[in-house]
Protein backbone atom coordinates (compact mmCIF):
# COMPACT_ATOMS: atom_id res chain seq x y z
CA UNK A 1 0.00 0.00 0.00
CA UNK A 2 1.64 3.21 -0.80
CA UNK A 3 0.35 6.78 0.03
CA UNK A 4 -0.32 8.90 -2.79
CA UNK A 5 -1.11 12.81 -0.55
CA UNK A 6 -0.49 15.27 -3.05
CA UNK A 7 1.90 17.51 -2.29
CA UNK A 8 0.34 20.79 -1.38
CA UNK A 9 -1.62 19.28 1.48
CA UNK A 10 -0.22 17.98 4.30
CA UNK A 11 -0.46 14.19 4.94
CA UNK A 12 -3.48 12.95 5.40
CA UNK A 13 -3.18 9.16 6.81
CA UNK A 14 -1.77 9.71 10.10
CA UNK A 15 0.13 8.77 12.27
CA UNK A 16 3.53 7.45 10.31
CA UNK A 17 2.45 6.54 6.91
CA UNK A 18 3.72 9.77 5.08
CA UNK A 19 3.08 10.84 1.35
CA UNK A 20 5.17 8.04 -1.01
CA UNK A 21 5.62 5.82 1.72
CA UNK A 22 5.03 2.20 0.93
CA UNK A 23 3.61 -0.17 3.93
CA UNK A 24 4.05 -4.01 3.15
CA UNK A 25 0.77 -5.97 4.39
CA UNK A 26 0.24 -9.74 5.04
CA UNK A 27 -3.32 -11.21 5.53
CA UNK A 28 -3.43 -10.28 9.18
CA UNK A 29 -2.59 -6.75 8.53
CA UNK A 30 -5.61 -4.12 9.77
CA UNK A 31 -5.52 -0.72 8.44
CA UNK A 32 -7.93 1.85 9.70
CA UNK A 33 -8.12 5.28 7.69
CA UNK A 34 -9.43 8.50 9.37
CA UNK A 35 -9.88 12.12 8.01
CA UNK A 36 -7.74 15.04 9.95
CA UNK A 37 -8.77 18.76 9.27
CA UNK A 38 -5.65 19.76 7.50
CA UNK A 39 -7.21 23.67 8.48
CA UNK A 40 -8.93 24.50 5.04
CA UNK A 41 -12.60 24.30 6.35
CA UNK A 42 -15.16 22.52 7.47
CA UNK A 43 -15.50 19.37 5.09
CA UNK A 44 -19.12 19.04 2.84
CA UNK A 45 -21.53 16.39 2.56
CA UNK A 46 -20.05 15.63 -0.90
CA UNK A 47 -16.22 15.27 0.25
CA UNK A 48 -14.97 12.59 -0.11
CA UNK A 49 -11.62 10.22 0.47
CA UNK A 50 -10.65 7.48 -1.83
CA UNK A 51 -8.83 4.37 -0.92
CA UNK A 52 -7.38 2.36 -3.33
CA UNK A 53 -5.88 -0.89 -3.23
CA UNK A 54 -3.28 -2.63 -5.64
CA UNK A 55 -1.64 -5.80 -4.70
CA UNK A 56 0.70 -8.20 -6.57
CA UNK A 57 0.19 -12.03 -6.06
CA UNK A 58 3.01 -14.09 -6.28
CA UNK A 59 1.98 -17.91 -7.68
CA UNK A 60 4.09 -20.83 -8.46
CA UNK A 61 4.15 -22.50 -11.80
CA UNK A 62 5.86 -25.57 -10.00
CA UNK A 63 3.64 -29.08 -10.57
CA UNK A 64 2.44 -30.22 -7.24
CA UNK A 65 2.72 -34.23 -6.85
CA UNK A 66 -1.13 -35.55 -6.80
CA UNK A 67 -1.99 -35.97 -3.12
CA UNK A 68 -4.30 -39.77 -3.50
CA UNK A 69 -5.82 -40.63 -0.04
CA UNK A 70 -6.48 -44.01 0.30
CA UNK A 71 -8.59 -45.32 3.33
CA UNK A 72 -9.44 -48.24 4.77
CA UNK A 73 -11.72 -49.03 7.44
CA UNK A 74 -11.62 -52.38 9.80
CA UNK A 75 -14.24 -53.48 12.07
CA UNK A 76 -13.06 -55.86 14.87
CA UNK A 77 -14.11 -58.03 17.91
CA UNK A 78 -12.46 -58.49 20.90
CA UNK A 79 -12.50 -60.56 24.44
CA UNK A 80 -11.23 -58.59 27.42
CA UNK A 81 -10.83 -60.41 30.49
CA UNK A 82 -12.60 -59.96 33.07
CA UNK A 83 -10.72 -58.82 36.49
CA UNK A 84 -11.57 -59.90 39.81
CA UNK A 85 -9.29 -58.56 43.26
CA UNK A 86 -7.16 -61.33 43.84
CA UNK A 87 -6.58 -62.58 40.40
CA UNK A 88 -4.03 -61.59 37.79
CA UNK A 89 -4.49 -57.85 36.66
CA UNK A 90 -3.71 -58.46 32.83
CA UNK A 91 -4.74 -56.04 30.24
CA UNK A 92 -5.06 -56.53 26.54
CA UNK A 93 -3.81 -54.46 23.85
CA UNK A 94 -7.18 -54.20 21.79
CA UNK A 95 -5.41 -51.93 18.53
CA UNK A 96 -1.53 -51.44 18.37
CA UNK A 97 0.53 -47.82 17.56
CA UNK A 98 -0.92 -46.62 14.29
CA UNK A 99 0.26 -43.33 12.92
CA UNK A 100 -2.23 -43.04 10.19
CA UNK A 101 -5.21 -43.62 12.41
CA UNK A 102 -7.86 -41.37 12.12
CA UNK A 103 -10.85 -42.83 13.78
CA UNK A 104 -11.42 -45.55 16.62
CA UNK A 105 -14.94 -46.28 17.82
CA UNK A 106 -14.93 -48.65 21.04
CA UNK A 107 -17.90 -50.30 22.02
CA UNK A 108 -19.23 -52.47 25.13
CA UNK A 109 -21.05 -55.20 23.53
CA UNK A 110 -20.56 -57.06 26.91
CA UNK A 111 -22.86 -57.79 30.52
CA UNK A 112 -19.09 -56.88 32.16
CA UNK A 113 -17.67 -53.39 32.22
CA UNK A 114 -14.19 -52.23 30.38
CA UNK A 115 -11.47 -50.15 31.39
CA UNK A 116 -10.03 -48.28 28.26
CA UNK A 117 -6.33 -46.71 28.28
CA UNK A 118 -4.40 -44.97 25.94
CA UNK A 119 -1.22 -45.35 25.53
CA UNK A 120 -0.35 -47.75 28.76
CA UNK A 121 -2.00 -50.33 29.87
CA UNK A 122 -4.52 -49.67 32.52
CA UNK A 123 -3.14 -49.28 36.12
CA UNK A 124 -4.74 -50.76 39.15
CA UNK A 125 -4.85 -48.36 42.21
CA UNK A 126 -4.62 -48.90 45.45
CA UNK A 127 -8.06 -49.75 46.28
CA UNK A 128 -8.17 -52.13 43.80
CA UNK A 129 -9.75 -49.20 41.09
CA UNK A 130 -8.80 -49.02 37.43
CA UNK A 131 -6.91 -46.28 35.86
CA UNK A 132 -8.78 -45.97 32.60
CA UNK A 133 -11.66 -44.59 30.53
CA UNK A 134 -15.29 -46.73 31.25
CA UNK A 135 -17.28 -48.30 28.90
CA UNK A 136 -20.54 -49.28 30.39
CA UNK A 137 -21.86 -52.95 29.65
CA UNK A 138 -24.10 -53.34 27.03
CA UNK A 139 -23.61 -50.31 24.77
CA UNK A 140 -21.51 -47.83 25.94
CA UNK A 141 -19.57 -46.05 22.95
CA UNK A 142 -16.14 -44.52 23.28
CA UNK A 143 -15.30 -42.07 20.09
CA UNK A 144 -11.86 -41.54 19.69
CA UNK A 145 -11.79 -39.48 16.50
CA UNK A 146 -14.07 -40.34 13.93
CA UNK A 147 -15.18 -37.35 11.87
CA UNK A 148 -13.49 -34.85 13.95
CA UNK A 149 -9.58 -35.79 12.75
CA UNK A 150 -8.58 -36.40 16.28
CA UNK A 151 -5.66 -38.38 15.56
CA UNK A 152 -4.96 -41.34 18.22
CA UNK A 153 -2.09 -43.41 17.07
CA UNK A 154 -1.81 -44.73 20.76
CA UNK A 155 -1.74 -47.68 21.34
CA UNK A 156 -5.19 -49.15 23.10
CA UNK A 157 -5.29 -51.10 25.86
CA UNK A 158 -8.32 -52.64 27.86
CA UNK A 159 -9.25 -54.75 31.03
CA UNK A 160 -12.82 -55.97 31.87
CA UNK A 161 -14.28 -55.84 35.61
CA UNK A 162 -17.78 -57.34 36.87
CA UNK A 163 -20.87 -54.99 36.53
CA UNK A 164 -21.51 -53.04 39.50
CA UNK A 165 -25.28 -53.69 39.05
CA UNK A 166 -24.31 -56.92 39.19
CA UNK A 167 -22.18 -58.84 42.35
CA UNK A 168 -23.09 -62.39 41.60
CA UNK A 169 -21.57 -61.81 37.65
CA UNK A 170 -19.51 -65.16 36.96
CA UNK A 171 -18.39 -64.75 33.16
CA UNK A 172 -14.44 -64.30 32.25
CA UNK A 173 -14.39 -62.15 29.32
CA UNK A 174 -16.40 -59.04 27.85
CA UNK A 175 -16.49 -58.45 23.84
CA UNK A 176 -15.53 -55.14 22.95
CA UNK A 177 -16.24 -54.15 19.43
CA UNK A 178 -15.04 -51.58 17.36
CA UNK A 179 -14.24 -50.10 14.16
CA UNK A 180 -10.86 -48.49 12.87
CA UNK A 181 -10.04 -46.30 10.06
CA UNK A 182 -6.57 -45.46 8.75
CA UNK A 183 -5.35 -43.32 6.24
Amino acid sequence: MQNYGEPYFPDTLKPSFTRGEVLDTSETTRIGVGIQDAGHGLLAGNDVITIECHYTEYLSLQPKPAIATVRSVSIFSKDIPVWRPGESFAPVMVRGFASNRIGLILENAGDAEIWISIGNPPRLQEDNSIDGLGLFHRGSTLNLGQNQRVIRPETIWAIATPPVSDPLFEGTTAKLQGMEELI
